[in-house]
């Protein structure tokens, strides 16, 4: 209801369209729909003041126009989808407020100077993937790693992108490992 939830976990309910979503819950800030069997963001809602949503694990390849009613959205992953072009992301462009998208297992991600063509084609993007511009991790973010003690700092591209790759495979295992423990069910909180 309204003036209610801040945060929705619907993953692992599946629907491969978007359903029960209404601009009832027009609160809500953090919405997961990880592994839903997701193959249309057609008849999103409009959640103004929605500012993470997760929608990792579907069979999305497009589509994104259907997220330009949430305008506040900061972070948003759409880890293992089937984007696999560019094309497929310019609706992210009218999210002006994306500062980081991860796109990891997409077939996107594995596409020749993908976090080149993705950082000039959506300028206001800070973090790709859990990694700025830079190499630098984001604070706070699935992505952060530590070195062990033997390892250097990163001096080259290519180790950074070797280290990058790792932990890509770290997160695939994660996440294969949570599906086989069969994580279900409808978790609403609200935020404090």
């Amino acid at each position: 209801p309204k003036g209610g939830k801040k945060s929705c976990f619907l993953d692992n309910c599946r629907a491969s369209t978007i359903e029960g979503l209404t601009d009832q819950y027009e609160e809500l800030e953090v919405l997961s729909m990880i592994n839903l069997g997701l193959t249309s963001l057609k008849g999103f809602p409009a959640y103004p003041k929605l500012r993470s949503l997760e929608i990792s694990d579907n069979k999305l390849s497009g589509e994104l126009e259907y997220l330009k009613s949430c305008p506040n959205i900061v972070s948003l992953k759409i880890c293992n989808n089937r984007l696999a072009d560019i094309a497929s992301l310019e609706p992210l462009k009218l999210l002006t407020n994306l500062s980081s998208l991860d796109l990891i297992e997409c077939p996107i991600a594995d596409v020749e100077k993908y976090r080149d063509n993705l950082f000039s084609a959506l300028p206001h993007l800070t973090f790709l993937d859990g990694i700025d511009r830079e190499g630098n991790a984001e604070p706070d973010s699935d992505e952060d790693y530590e070195l062990d003690e033997d390892d250097d700092d990163i001096d080259s591209e290519e180790e950074g992108m070797k280290m990058l790759m790792t932990t890509r495979k770290r997160m695939r295992k994660q996440r294969m490992t949570m599906k086989k423990m069969g994580e279900s069910g409808t978790k609403w909180s609200k935020e404090r």
